[in-house]
């Protein structure tokens, strides 16, 4: 009591307060002394032991199903049935009613009323009794008992007539002329959030405690992460009294990780979230990572039946001796022991070694493990709490637990823990947590009538209307009760100030006012936004103005840092280191004729257009995303095997000491068999060099699908091996009877101004047979292939070219003898009718709807091609690597929404922002 004289009441000791269910269990007893009241814990237990005997028995007809593909899931109905079980007695007695009435009971009657014989009969042999099922049994004392509104009390109608009867218990209720409050209505919640914060900073200027402040806040699991966001954004110190899972974003989730190690036999998911977890201060932290890269290297997806045993993919894909399999073993080892455990005695042994093993419990004393070791604190002390009810009670009972780790796990799953946080500020409450407490101040927001309503349901199991009215179950809503002590406390005490808020559009849809509650206007909605500094900046952005509005002075810190930094122009990140290897990027490409020269390739030009930026990530430093998630097969692989697959086959053709005397075959019933073999055997060949290899599974896998990908191989063949048809009109797609001048053919030839070389490799190259100086361009795609648009220099519709890779391909290959005739993207992907597309860009009969070309044509665009080259040489041998911005320079400038936003590098080179729909560089 802060002001005895203000209140005129004075204080009372605090042990002569407690809670409701402490109140039960002391003076609620049975009329036997020995009888013990049953813990929790037990009532689950005989569920389950009721729930075997169900799935062997059948006598529940209609609460659980007795369908024999439920028979596995039948331990999810125990914290439901273990909740109904207090309240059969009260069912019982308005089942009697219902029956002296004439009513037949139905099925679902009949279940509930042999679950309560049975646990009667369960209470009885093992010396337990259930509060509510005692009669008028109130333990006699000569103390006066105060119980404050019994009407928020969900469960207090169980107790009522014992209660009642009682002389010395006095109900303290709530006045039925109190009158509810008013609400401030929003459109949307994110206002209703932002006015709050603003709301509370006024208070802080009015020099308000804001420790004597409550928020209280309905559905806060839901609108916590925004609340927190909006709060921390204006600066409003808070502290979050609601408690949080054990098992959620915290060190107590171990315990589920290590359930799912087990459950899915060690799969790659379940053992990199296992290891990984940062929470845990694991004392070789370093062999874990290791373990984890070996299993995504060697792509340990999940383990698999062979037989009838099942083959651990682990052990099977690490290597004999190393540390990695070593530490796996000892992983695999503990893990069982918590899976395999037949007691809680056995888990807590579990538990300890695997602390003493992999845990590092000097490390608990460092700030960001202090947390965990109070979850975990908690929890091992919940475990040493089943011990000892095991060994008092379970021991006794005859019936041991389906599996002590599921157990143990869906009770700590049940548990909250409420951090002791000493922070300075406002007190953040789920909704009725501090009705009746003492703040100067209560907020409470999202107060519509979904989210505030409080529906109290006698025998909530019972689902039936018709049923509930004749059993006279009736509903209570609670919310009422609820407004009105928020209201009470703003009325009784001087000073004291309570504040509803609802919006229209919640985070979860758009909902109404509360009924109880009536609407009202902010009158202070406008000063309070000229406080409101984060607006404000966005506004002078808007505006473009210069404002008195105010800003924070971390806002003010940050724009002059950003100033200074932008100002100086500083390209410090040009290193000498970075330099060198920027021109072995360019110089060293693996050959021997000019090793000095620089070197550009279209993979060059392609990340160096439009951002040169992104050529120094990939090319250069090659970045790359470092994701421990792991696919069995890549998407790209299965194109890349048959690639290269087609790659073997065609340098059997081009072999000329071969039975093909370098030739592609025309394709014929002989031929068609050869094929067939050259495919198999390339496809054996094929897989040891594609990335997923190393992967024993990914390998079976693979070879399970050979039929399908040979088959799919060979209908390609059978296409690019028959007679060219030249009439077709989308162009032709076959070349049998073609010399093959090359597969993966590299090349390196001098540019015109002879500054720098060009160089790449061409998949496959042929000579026309009946015109020995002309060439054949051949590309395959396993996806999209470039649009022709891209690959044609059209000043016209688009100044720029989009795609460099025929332009440098005909570049390498042309010279005074020799002219590329034709060049084409070959998909390698059949479409529905089995055939394999192509998208030609040089054709020797262009079509002016395909919009493709002849050579005379391309000529724009291989001009174009060297001036792109020019410039990139210019700009390396510079080191210029700054992006251009698109309004200046729209030919190399980087267009800010078109090729960052689908850069995959984005996320690493911010170079815009946006602000108020306006582009700031």
């Amino acid at each position: 009591i802060k002001n005895t004289n203000e209140s005129r009441v004075k204080a009372f000791n605090l042990d002569q307060f407690t809670a409701l269910d402490k109140f039960k269990s002391d003076y609620l007893k049975a009329a036997d002394e020995n009888l013990i009241c049953i813990p929790p814990v037990v009532r689950k237990v005989f569920v389950q032991k009721i729930l075997l005997e169900n799935n062997e028995q059948h006598f529940f007809k209609r609460i659980v199903s007795s369908a024999p593909e439920f028979k596995d899931n039948v331990f999810s109905f125990t914290d439901w049935i273990s909740k109904i079980l207090p309240s059969l007695k009260l069912w019982n007695v308005q089942f009697e009613k219902y029956c002296a009435l004439g009513k037949i009971p139905d099925d679902e009657d009949n279940d509930y009323k042999k679950l309560y014989e049975l646990y009667k009969e369960f209470l009885a042999q093992n010396n337990f009794y259930e509060p509510s099922y005692l009669d008028s049994n109130f333990k006699k004392n000569k103390k006066q008992i105060f119980i404050f509104y019994p009407e928020i009390l969900e469960d207090f109608a169980e107790f009522q007539n014992i209660l009642c009867a009682e002389e010395n218990v006095t109900l303290v209720c709530i006045s039925k002329n109190e009158q509810t409050g008013k609400c401030v209505f929003y459109n949307d919640a994110r206002k209703e959030i932002r006015m709050l914060a603003l709301r509370l900073r006024q208070l802080h200027l009015e020099k308000i405690d804001l420790r004597t402040v409550a928020v209280n806040v309905p559905d806060l699991e839901n609108i916590r992460p925004y609340l927190e966001r909006e709060l921390s954004i204006y600066s409003v110190p808070f502290t979050v009294r609601a408690g949080v899972p054990y098992t959620k974003n915290c060190g107590g989730d171990i315990f589920q990780k290590i359930k799912d190690c087990a459950s899915s036999n060690f799969s790659y998911d379940s053992v990199r979230s296992f290891l990984l977890d940062g929470y845990i201060p694991w004392k070789n932290f370093d062999l874990n990572e290791r373990l984890v890269r070996v299993g995504n290297e060697k792509r340990c997806v999940c383990s698999y039946e062979e037989g009838k045993s099942i083959n651990d993919i682990w052990l099977s894909s690490l290597d004999d001796g190393s540390a990695e399999k070593e530490f796996y073993l000892k992983i695999k080892d503990t893990v069982l022991q918590f899976e395999n455990a037949s007691s809680f005695q056995k888990l807590k042994f579990a538990w300890d070694n695997f602390k003493n093993k992999f845990v590092d419990e000097k490390k608990f004393n460092e700030e960001r493990y202090k947390t965990t070791d109070k979850i975990l604190g908690r929890i091992i002390t919940d475990l040493n709490s089943l011990v000892s009810i095991e060994h008092d009670y379970l021991s006794k009972i005859n019936y041991k637990l389906n599996s002590v780790f599921d157990f143990f796990i869906n009770e700590i799953n049940q548990k909250t823990y409420t951090p002791n946080e000493k922070k300075y500020g406002v007190n953040i409450f789920p909704y009725r947590l501090s009705v009746c407490a003492d703040f100067e101040y209560q907020f409470v927001i999202n107060a519509t009538q979904r989210d505030i309503s409080v529906p109290f349901r006698k025998l909530g199991f019972i689902n039936d209307v018709e049923k509930r009215a004749l059993l006279e179950l009736n509903e209570k809503d609670a919310s009422v009760d609820f407004i009105k002590l928020y209201c009470t406390k703003q009325r009784s005490l001087k000073n004291k100030q309570v504040f509803f808020s609802a919006s229209k559009k919640t985070f979860s849809g758009s909902a109404i006012m509360h009924t109880a509650l009536d609407s009202c206007e902010q009158p202070d909605e406008k000063v309070l936004e000229q406080f409101d500094f984060i607006n404000n900046e966005k506004n002078d952005f808007k505006d473009g103005v210069i404002s008195d509005r105010v800003f924070s002075e971390m806002q003010q810190k940050s724009f002059y840092k950003w100033k200074t930094i932008f100002a100086s122009g500083d390209s410090s990140f040009m290193s000498d280191s970075l330099k060198n290897k920027i021109n072995a990027e360019l110089k060293d490409k693996g050959k021997n004729l000019n090793p000095e020269r620089v070197k550009i390739s279209q993979t060059e030009l392609k990340s160096f257009f439009p951002c040169p930026r992104k050529f120094i990530f990939t090319k250069v430093l090659s970045l790359k995303e470092d994701s421990l998630d792991v696919d069995l097969i890549k998407n790209y692989e299965a194109g890349v095997l048959v690639h290269k697959m087609i790659e073997l086959v065609c340098k059997k053709f081009q072999d000329k000491n071969g039975i093909y005397q370098g030739k592609i075959p025309v394709f014929n019933d002989e031929i068609s068999v050869q094929i067939e073999q050259l495919v198999c055997s390339a496809f054996e060949e094929a897989k040891l060099h594609a990335g997923f290899s190393r992967s024993m599974l990914a390998l079976k896998i693979i070879e399970s699908q050979k039929e399908l990908i040979c088959k799919n191989v060979f209908l390609f063949f059978r296409q690019f091996c028959a007679l060219p048809d030249y009439s077709s009109k989308k162009g032709n797609k076959s070349f049998g009877g073609y010399f093959i001048e090359g597969v993966e053919f590299e090349k390196e030839v001098p540019c015109n101004s002879d500054l720098f070389d060009f160089f790449g490799k061409i998949d496959c190259v042929l000579l026309n047979p009946d015109e020995p100086d002309e060439l054949f361009i051949i590309d395959y795609k396993t996806g999209s292939a470039p649009s022709i648009k891209d690959c044609i220099f059209n000043a016209d519709s688009i100044p720029v070219l989009g795609d460099f890779q025929m332009a440098s391909y005909v570049k390498l290959l042309e010279n005074n003898q020799m002219k590329v005739c034709s060049a084409m993207f070959y998909k390698i992907k059949k479409d529905s009718a089995d055939n394999f597309d192509v998208v030609q860009i040089i054709s020797k009969l262009p079509s002016a709807r395909s919009h493709n070309t002849d050579r005379e044509g391309f000529e724009k665009t291989l001009s174009e091609f060297e001036i792109f080259a020019e410039y990139f040489y210019e700009k390396s041998s510079e080191f210029d690597f700054e992006p251009k911005n698109f309004q200046m320079d729209k030919e190399h400038g980087v267009n800010v929404y078109k090729d960052c936003m689908k850069c995959g590098l984005n996320s690493i080179c911010r170079t815009s922002f946006n602000i108020a729909r306006k582009e700031i560089l």
